[in-house]
């Protein structure tokens, strides 16, 4: 006996199955997900972005956390995320970490560090500068006055040997000085120091 005539041989599952592009692939990487999974981001109409995860058997998850939870891997955390509820001076260090590999930079407190921040024997200490933190969302941040409160000398070395600060315009050791303001503390060059003291009135 054969099949009725017009029935086609119909699979059993009707798997919603999509095939990854290269592109989603990478992404997903990128994000941290193991090899194999695909992540798209369809933009959506209140600005951002909504996340369609993809793991290698095709089921779909809506969220990072649910994905990274179901792949078994630690989600990362953004570097620097724009909307990112921290304060600003986590910021401005993270950057300065950045700047200055040779350790010492993200020191809270004025006379640690490596090499220690000297606190007299220059005429900026204690004088007063105003600086606008650079800005994460393109509207431009308020200047805030601050104090000098330490410095490194060109010639001080850390207890590696290596300068204490190298600049980042001439590549040779340099004079750096540590600001304090009110929510958050910047290093700043001679050069820059110079063009944001304030003046003293009267």
């Amino acid at each position: 006996g054969g099949r009725p005539p017009g029935s086609k041989n119909k699979k059993s599952r009707a798997k919603k199955s999509y095939t990854p592009t290269s592109d989603e692939l990478e992404l997903a990487e990128e994000c941290g997900l193991p090899t194999g999974w695909a992540a798209k981001k369809v933009p959506i109409k209140r600005g951002g972005f909504d996340w369609t995860i993809c793991s290698p058997d095709g089921t779909q998850y809506k969220t990072k956390k649910k994905a990274f939870e179901v792949a078994g891997v630690e989600m990362p955390t953004q570097p620097r995320g724009k909307k990112g509820g921290r304060p600003k001076k986590r910021n401005l260090e993270e950057i300065e970490e950045e700047e200055f590999e040779n350790g010492g930079m993200e020191s809270e407190d004025v006379d640690e560090g490596d090499p220690p921040w000297r606190t007299d024997g220059h005429e900026f200490l204690s004088r007063k500068v105003r600086w606008a933190p650079p800005s994460e969302d393109g509207e431009p941040n308020e200047p805030s006055v601050g104090t000098v409160k330490g410095w490194i000398a060109a010639t001080d070395v850390d207890s590696e040997g290596n300068p204490g600060f190298v600049s980042g315009t001439t590549g040779e050791p340099a004079t750096l000085f540590h600001a304090v303001f009110d929510t958050f503390e910047q290093d700043f060059e001679e050069w820059e120091l110079t063009s944001i003291f304030v003046e003293y009135e009267g």
